[in-house]
């Protein structure tokens, strides 16, 4: 692919990498994640079932037993759905910012069970998961998150790439409300994210469409329509991508339109089949009210799995069959959907279809209205444009030619993110382009009682963008300066900024005007509206001296005094996270995760042990088929297999470190079992014996000269060392290597009376022709020997190590005795010489034999 293509060129051209950069489309049911680093651009994150998305869901099982709180994601998580109605999340994103008390009638429908709370009086949705456990959205959503960021640097980590994953692009739509977005990105600090984006869609489907094409006439724009039919909502975006004339310029992409329903989506036609589905259940069970099987919530649940495959089905093909097992009340249910009938059920719907892009190109952020001839292409994403009315609705009012099909529906979005995020975070280089975005809402503020609001950005306003203002002259009724901030007209959020604060008071005491006030307000990459300072000002007039010091000359000089005040804030619906909460939060997640790592590891163990001791079971029965099967070790393993078989099934009562100590009783056993049956015959005969016994012999000489044959190697030396008034075996003696080098006398001597008792167990053997003596109690004797021997020649090994360090040290007390004893002669040379005797030209008997020594150099024998 060419995006790839640019991407590896980027990337290699640069020398480091610090951190990997990921690209989430979250979806409403879906998401799909991209990652991008050194080893691994534009790289699809597979989910557990190495599937290319996963379902956006979470369920939590409580085991009271264990007083834990188990976790499963995805598509682990929707097959719990139907058992665990009340504690299964799915499609979270709709509930973000939202207020606990807000009519999310589509919602519940589609998720039966679920009941809301208010999460410490934020106004925010939480769900009771037990009486001690309370989750807010902005926590589970974290939840999901931290997996996908595990995911990701699992690929890194089986890419050799070293990089992880610090910065995430995440693709939202462009309705999203202030609450919305400050509730997602709580989210992402709670999931340990360090740096979030968030990305309009629309714009990343069109990053990842531009990036694909060859290229685009120079100097003439093109339009396009991103048309996103997903399971929330349905939008249509305009977008148009111009190539300078000037084509060494970045490529251009401008955000110019929006149209947005809710009233028809994924959910909204999932949900029309689970009204055909009811009312022929209903139909066939007349017996059944309707209020008594809608408070069924697991019946419900059954009902909204089968709609969503019958819709998949129907996208295919004309009719879908539906079976569901013990539906209501151990009832089951069995029908037939065909799509003319699913078609007639949603008819007033497909009027819908067109009309966000009618909207859209009728009322464009730029104010320029366009027709459909003046686009260039509809490009399509979202799962439900499959949906085969949708599309005869797009192709009788667009026309078949101008939707494009080069362009990859479910993973355009997510391309683009990721592409988005390696702009924004700017961690690699990648092709320029210039994307200039629109935000669909008005924001504004207006002063507590006063008369004064102001538009600051109306819709279509590019960002980010930052802007100071003076606030008009106003007389405040009391000393807080109230100012509400608004989205669309409606008030979010109110900051409280002390005007009449002390410190204030002092830094602007010389005042000669009125005090004014200038806010700062911006609107950042993340289409966030905030306040980002409050200042303070006045005039003051100052005379200064000027001229020489006899004409006493004074002016008036003008200079401007400011003061920041400080600010507290204050949301008037749906609270985002405090900072202290934030922290209390993820503190509380970490554990958590660190707690299920435990139990992740103590589940593998369990694992581990089973599978050994289904492998024990098996070696049993081959150790039996043996011609001298070794009958104790049989009775022994076939116990402990039975015993730990129990533990296993019913592993409550064990411990991490009880499973550990299992296993190695098991694989130590199992081992010995092994061993016997590899085992060569001859060895447990008389003549095997005999031959270890004539080993051990051999091994009791050894160690019994090898201390002796050590002394002996230093008679060489004598001459040289007593030359120098030293004795070379009490030097040997005296030199101490570290002990990490030498052998204590008494684990040598201790070797020593254990071979002498193992020779002697091996004669009496040898003597009695091996009649008396179990088979198993023979093969424990040759393995106690073999073992011992092993130590032996360790032992001879460290012996022999030693005494080559000693030899090593011995050369040293050596070479400081010769340079002492030369050192002394020199002296009394000097001394001779101060007393006028001159013996330049005659040597000294005592300076021959330094010449001697210090050519002396013995050798080291290593045995």
């Amino acid at each position: 692919m060419r995006i790839v293509f640019w991407f590896l060129l980027a990337i290699q051209s640069l020398t480091t990498c610090f951190a990997a950069v990921v690209g989430l489309d979250f979806g409403t049911h879906y998401v799909k994640e991209m990652v991008v680093s050194l080893k691994a651009p534009l790289e699809i994150v597979l989910n557990p079932e190495s599937k290319r998305k996963d379902a956006s869901a979470l369920a939590i099982r409580s085991w009271d037993s264990q007083n834990y709180l188990e976790r499963f994601y995805g598509s682990s998580a929707v097959a719990l759905a139907t058992r665990f109605p009340s504690t299964t999340f799915m499609h979270l994103k709709s509930l973000l910012g939202k207020h606990y008390e807000d009519n999310l009638f589509y919602y519940h429908r589609e998720h039966p069970g679920l009941e809301f709370v208010n999460d410490a009086s934020r106004n925010a949705i939480a769900f009771e998961i037990d009486t001690n456990t309370t989750l807010s959205v902005e926590e589970l959503v974290s939840m999901n998150l931290k997996q996908y960021m595990e995911r990701a640097n699992q690929l890194l980590k089986e890419s050799d790439d070293s990089d992880n994953v610090k910065s995430v692009a995440i693709a939202i739509p462009e309705y999203f409300s202030q609450e919305q977005r400050a509730a997602l990105l709580d989210a992402t600090y709670l999931a340990g994210i360090g740096q979030t984006y968030l990305c309009n869609d629309a714009i990343a489907v069109a990053i990842d469409y531009a990036s694909k094409q060859k290229s685009f006439p120079a100097g003439k724009p093109n339009y396009h329509v991103i048309y996103d039919m997903g399971a929330g909502s349905t939008t249509a975006s305009l977008i148009s991508i111009l190539q300078p004339e000037n084509i060494t310029l970045p490529l251009r992409i401008e955000f110019l339109g929006y149209g947005h329903t809710e009233s028809l989506s994924g959910s909204v036609l999932s949900l029309a089949i689970v009204d055909l589905l009811e009312n022929d259940f209903l139909e066939s069970n007349p017996n059944i009210r309707t209020e008594q099987f809608e408070s069924d919530a697991s019946a419900k649940a059954k009902l909204v799995q089968a709609a969503e495959k019958a819709k998949l089905v129907l996208s295919a093909n004309s009719d879908a069959s539906i079976s569901i097992e013990s539906l209501y009340h151990d009832l089951d249910f069995k029908t037939t959907i065909t799509r003319a009938k699913f078609e007639e059920f949603v008819a007033e719907l497909q009027s819908v279809v067109i009309e966000p892009i009618l909207s859209t190109l009728e009322s464009p952020l730029n104010g320029k209205a366009l027709n459909v001839k003046d686009l260039d292409s509809v490009i399509l994403t979202g799962g439900s444009t499959r949906v085969p009315f949708v599309k005869k609705q797009l192709e009788n009012h667009l026309g078949a030619s101008l939707i494009s099909k080069n362009v990859n529906s479910d993973e355009s979005a997510v391309n683009g993110a990721a592409i988005r995020g390696v702009q924004l975070s700017k961690e690699f280089k990648t092709r320029p382009m210039k994307v200039i975005d629109r935000t669909t809402h008005s924001f504004g503020f207006s002063i507590q009682n006063t008369n004064i609001s102001k538009l600051v950005f109306d819709a279509g306003s590019e960002y980010p963008k930052e802007i100071n203002l003076q606030l008009p002259g106003m007389e405040l009724k009391d000393t807080v300066l109230k100012i509400d901030l608004t989205e669309d007209e409606r008030v979010f959020k109110t900051i409280f900024a002390d005007v009449d604060s002390k410190l204030q008071s002092s830094s602007l005491s010389n005042c000669s005007t009125a005090v004014t006030y200038n806010v700062t307000l911006s609107l950042n990459t993340d289409q966030v509206f905030d306040v980002q300072s409050v200042v303070a000002s006045c005039l003051t007039h100052e005379e200064v001296p000027t001229g020489t010091e006899k004409e006493h000359k004074r002016t008036v000089s003008e200079h401007i005094q400011k003061h920041p005040i400080p600010h507290t804030v204050e949301f008037t619906c749906v609270k985002p996270l405090s900072n202290t909460e934030k922290k209390e939060r993820f503190n509380k997640l970490h554990k958590w995760d660190q707690k299920d790592k435990l139990l992740l590891e103590r589940q593998r163990l369990l694992n581990d042990l089973e599978a050994s001791l289904y492998a024990a079971r098996e070696l049993v029965e081959d150790a039996k088929e043996l011609e001298t099967p070794p009958t104790s070790y049989i009775q022994q393993l076939e116990n402990m297999i039975t015993q730990y078989l129990e533990f296993v099934d019913d592993p409550s009562s064990l411990r991490t470190k009880n499973i550990k100590t299992m296993k190695s009783n098991l694989a130590e056993l199992q081992q010995r079992l092994e061993i016997y049956m590899d085992r060569d015959n001859k060895q447990l005969d008389v003549e095997g014996f005999r031959a270890l016994f004539d080993k051990g012999e051999k091994y009791l000489e050894l160690l019994s000269k090898i201390q002796q044959k050590s002394l002996s190697e230093l008679s060489p030396l004598n001459k040289n060392f007593e030359s120098l008034g030293l004795n070379v075996s009490e030097e040997y003696t005296k030199v101490k290597p570290p002990k990490s080098k030498t052998v204590p006398f008494e684990i040598l001597n201790g070797t020593i009376d254990l071979l002498h008792s193992q020779l002697k167990h091996i004669r009496d053997i040898i003597e009695d022709n091996n009649s008396t003596y179990a088979i198993e109690d023979l093969f424990e004797q040759k393995l106690e020997v073999d073992s011992l021997y092993e130590k032996i020649e360790l032992l001879v090994k460290k012996i022999r190590a030693e005494h080559k360090y000693r030899l090593k040290l011995l050369q040293s007390v050596y070479d400081r005795r010769l340079t002492a004893q030369k050192r002394e002669q020199e002296i009394a040379k000097e001394a001779q010489q101060a007393d006028g005797e001159n013996n330049d030209s005659i040597k000294t008997m005592e300076e021959e034999s330094i010449e001697e020594h210090e050519d002396a150099n013995f050798e080291q024998d290593e045995l």
